[in-house]
């Protein structure tokens, strides 16, 4: 214990001093020195570690007893001890150590008898101290002191030394990784903005190495990138930085270091290689009054593009809501108009002209509605699998007969293109349309170049296609249509699909063209991508996914459709009296058809919705031969109407009207049987026919 309290190794103490005792303040030896713990167990046959030091020694001169506190206060006197079984005796002194209440003795070699005391010529009372021995345990104490202090101050040295491996380790790896980063990083002085480091993508950038772009100026890096108003701001962000006023202020007041940035447009040598990016400086630290400034340099062109689709996407969302919204007010407003005619014909025969001329105009109408709903949902068609080769040869030799000389036309088409489900027709209309606007974009004559091949999309070629839509993975087949003409420039690029949009005169186009294939292509569940640029020309790219791809969609089950222009002959059906119930919420249009099914010899019977629907179905069931109904009512939709009527008179055919139905609700009418198609705006002609289809009349 007393090793402990005097910051000595073990056994040092004993080996210094073999006259000592330690005694607690109990009064327990808590150490010995050797020669006394070697002679008191020869004389008792014990030590005297641990044992109270009154049981073994008493002290003759002064007569005190051997406790702590009687000891304590007589720490300046000489004492002597002799042991209680034996006349040995030991001269020395006690000193207090504070540390832990420690008494020391310090003792002379062992006494057997005074007359050894007079021949060393010492009287007791003149004894001196072992100051020489105090003085050697105090050096003693304060080089331990001296080595505790320098090996405190070694662990220190030592705890910074790994600190600092450990910050030159993370500022190592701060660095690997600047170095991997995609973004680029230029450190420059912002005084003289002469670059100090650039990491590997900085370098790819500007196009140069690491060890040319050091010590360049960045302003003449980025100086060709940027416009006017953007070099004006950055040199003026710059003369900030290096003003010594105001770093000295910032410096003064803490200030949080400004920043500036910009976007800049790599223009490249084909519309597509174009890449966008975004800078920006940032003033991160002061070195001696001079300011350092970090530029950062991000690729943002799958970002731009990306958002320029969303954007794009949520605007012809919008707009196809409404364009669905209009074509059915449109169809249910043409419709009474179509379906009169050929009764306005067949009462005034001389008044043959204007009908025609209403005839007409109604069908152009018709189609513009048609056009509307390409564009807002697609249209249904009739997919077959198509070889696409052969429609691109029909087209070439159209375009190729009709189209100016000065328009140099090239084909180009894979040895082995794969089949689509696809509507020929529809195809055909998209192909003719890209290529009437490629002509359009070329009035001074150039090349127009038809294409055609198959590719496999992966994840990552998909997420950089620029398309209007987010394309997926699968197998396509692509059709590109490009011309050299004037381009179209990039602030209207997004909105060419809009419907009714349009450069041209308005005697020249309707602004549906484009609305119309983005609408077919949709339809046939494809992507459309459009790139382009000022006097490079423009290239559009139809992808069409093959029988393999996992969206490719089924030939349709479409229950019959039948078509024809209005006729204005006398019609070729003659009813016997049939009740026949037309459900359909637009007034017009229940009074139209009411006229004509009584011309025809039909007993009609009509309802606004199909919950009134339903009563005259209840009421009349016994006698009801057919039901001609509208899809998009209040109330009681048609599908609703539909599912009911199946429950009660499963039996009676059902002829549904409509100019748009959602792929949803088709799949379900599928399901049901005795069901006919009439596709609104529909003339005289056609309803005659669906009601001869339903009711199998000759």
């Amino acid at each position: 214990m007393a090793v402990n309290y005097i910051n000595l190794p073990p056994g040092m103490l004993e080996r210094l001093f073999p006259f000592h005792l330690g005694i607690d303040k109990s009064g327990v030896v808590v150490s010995a020195g050797s020669s006394i713990s070697q002679k008191c167990t020869e004389i008792s046959g014990r030590g005297l570690v641990s044992y109270p030091v009154d049981s073994v020694f008493h002290c003759v001169n002064p007569k005190i007893n051997l406790s702590f506190e009687e000891i304590k206060q007589n720490l300046n006197l000489l004492f002597l001890l002799q042991h209680k079984l034996h006349s040995c005796q030991l001269r020395g002194q006690f000193v207090y150590i504070p540390d832990g209440e420690l008494l020391l003795f310090l003792g002379s070699p062992w006494l057997t008898t005074t007359q050894q005391l007079e021949e060393m010529c010492l009287s007791f009372d003149s004894f001196a101290l072992h100051d020489a021995t105090l003085d050697m345990l105090h050096v003693h104490q304060a080089s331990l002191n001296a080595i505790e202090d320098a090996h405190l101050l070694a662990n220190k040295l030592k705890q910074k030394n790994i600190k600092l491996q450990e910050r030159t380790d993370q500022l190592r790896g701060a660095l690997s990784t600047l170095e991997r980063i995609q973004e680029g990083v230029f450190i420059f002085q912002s005084d003289d903005s002469r670059i100090t480091y650039a990491n590997i993508s900085a370098c790819d950038f500007v196009k140069v190495t690491k060890e040319d772009i050091v010590g360049k100026s960045f302003l003449s890096i980025v100086d060709h990138f940027l416009d006017e108003k953007s070099r004006n701001e950055l040199s003026g962000f710059l003369a900030q930085c290096c003003s010594h006023d105001k770093v000295k202020a910032d410096i003064d007041s803490h200030s949080t270091a400004k920043s500036w940035g910009c976007r800049l447009i790599d223009h490249g040598t084909e519309a597509h290689q174009d890449r966008i990016y975004d800078l920006v400086l940032q003033q991160v630290n002061y070195n001696e009054g001079v300011r350092t400034t970090i530029a950062t340099l991000r690729d943002v062109t799958l970002q731009v593009a990306t958002d320029r689709a969303s954007r794009r996407n949520e605007r012809m969302d919008s707009i196809g809501a409404l364009a669905s919204g209009i074509a059915h007010d449109l169809n249910n407003a043409l419709a009474p108009i179509s379906i009169s005619i050929g009764s306005l014909y067949r009462r005034y025969p001389e008044q043959s002209e204007i009908f025609d001329l209403m005839s007409m105009s109604v069908q152009r109408a018709a189609d513009m509605v048609r056009q509307l709903l390409t564009f807002s949902k697609g249209v249904e068609g009739n997919l077959v699998q198509a070889n696409v080769q052969t429609l691109i040869d029909e087209i070439s030799r159209l375009i190729k007969s009709t189209f100016p000389k000065n328009i140099d036309i090239k084909v180009k088409l894979d040895s082995q293109l794969p089949l689509v489900f696809a509507d020929v027709t529809q195809i055909h209309q998209v192909l003719l349309n890209l290529c009437v606007n490629a002509r359009d974009a070329m009035p001074n004559g150039g090349t127009l170049a038809i294409r055609a091949f198959s590719r496999q999309v992966d994840q990552a070629y998909a997420a950089q296609i620029n398309s209007v839509d987010q394309m997926t993975p699968g197998h396509y087949l692509v059709l590109q249509v490009q011309d050299s003409g004037m381009g179209i420039p990039a602030d209207i690029l997004d909105k060419v699909f809009d419907p009714f949009f349009t450069t041209k005169s308005s005697d020249k186009g309707t602004g549906l063209g484009l609305s119309t294939v983005m609408g077919i292509v949709r339809g046939h569940k494809g992507f459309l991508q459009v790139a382009s640029a000022l006097g490079k020309g423009t290239v559009f790219t139809v992808y069409l996914p093959t029988p393999n791809t996992p969206n490719t969609p089924n030939t349709p089950n479409t229950p019959n459709t039948p078509m024809g222009s209005a006729s204005l002959l006398k019609p070729n059906i003659a009813g016997n009296g049939e009740r026949v119930l037309v459900v359909d919420d637009e007034r017009r249009i229940r009074d139209t058809m009411h006229s004509l099914l009584s011309e025809f010899g039909f007993t009609p019977i009509v309802a606004e919705d199909g919950a009134e629907g339903l009563l005259r179905v209840t009421e009349h069931r016994a006698g009801l031969r057919l039901i001609i109904t509208d899809m998009q009512m209040p109330n009681m939709d048609g599908l609703q109407f539909l599912s009911a009527v199946q429950r009660i008179l499963p039996t009676v055919p059902v002829v549904l009207c409509s100019g748009f139905i959602e792929e949803a609700v088709e799949s379900r009418i599928k399901q049901m049987n005795g069901l006919y198609r009439l596709n609104k705006p529909f003339s005289e002609a056609e309803l005659i026919q669906a009601i001869k289809l339903a009711l199998q009349l000759a």
